[in-house]
């Protein structure tokens, strides 16, 4: 159970030390399918450890980090998918983006923290660049989905959870948009409205914002808004002398 990350009803993720030269741990995704009509849909389709798989050797193939993939096990009973597993090489020196952010540029009065966030902004903005640059959709693109690990003066960016990324050489518009929506939603506090405006013209490539980018920008707070509201409502419901109240709390 100390090796258990998360458990629910979709998915489950261990990850194991290994006694290896090369590999110190092993990261273990497993794909659970509770209704038989989407076990039997991924019998005839990738199923999403599958699609992992692929994403994850396409990753590195286009030089972007990410854990190396492993091995791919699918169970079947009858011809119907059971669980699918994607082994993957487990990465202890990295940490999830906003946890790095809380940790390393958390006082906001430190003047060398400053200065290193506004590198780091840049250089994360470059990268999700690259990204779209090369053809790559990552159709959950939030800051839990970006590991972070710190090298001197530099970063590296790891992508995960990859069975939602898709390779085509050109990248719509409206799906760059959703994924900076993504990461901006998600960011904590400490990233600043400048930070974001640093992050925009680095990823976009400009130094002064024309009326496309502002038109850019505007669709890309009012995403962020609408995830934000999504995800932070939340209700609680309690009984007091037989009296059911609904609080819901929304933050934008």
């Amino acid at each position: 159970s100390d090796n258990v990350i998360k458990s629910s009803s979709k998915t489950g993720i261990t990850q194991i030390r290994v006694s290896n030269e090369k590999t110190k741990s092993v990261c273990i995704k497993e794909y659970r399918y509770p209704s038989f009509l989407k076990r039997f849909l991924r019998s005839f389709i990738s199923s999403p450890a599958r699609k992992a798989w692929f994403a994850a050797h396409g990753l590195i193939a286009l030089n972007f980090f990410t854990p190396k993939p492993i091995a791919l096990f699918e169970e079947k009973r009858f011809g119907i998918l059971k669980k699918s597993f994607f082994i993957m090489e487990g990465i202890f020196d990295c940490l999830p983006c906003y946890k790095y952010i809380h940790y390393k540029f958390g006082n906001p009065y430190e003047n060398a923290a400053f200065l290193e966030k506004r590198k780091f902004v840049s250089c994360l903005a470059a990268s999700f660049r690259q990204l779209h640059d090369s053809g790559i959709y990552h159709g959950d693109l939030k800051e839990s989905n970006v590991m972070i690990r710190e090298l001197p003066g530099t970063w590296d960016f790891f992508y995960i959870d990859l069975d939602r990324v898709y390779f085509n050489k050109n990248i719509i518009l409206k799906k760059k948009i959703k994924n900076l929506s993504q990461l901006n939603a998600s960011l904590p506090n400490y990233i600043t409205y400048t930070d974001r405006l640093r992050f925009y013209r680095t990823y976009a490539g400009v130094k002064t914002l024309n009326v496309e980018d502002k038109r850019i920008l505007k669709s890309i707070i009012q995403l962020s808004i609408q995830r934000n509201a999504l995800m932070d409502i939340q209700t609680i419901s309690y009984s007091d002398k037989n009296v059911n109240y609904i609080s819901q709390r929304r933050k934008i």
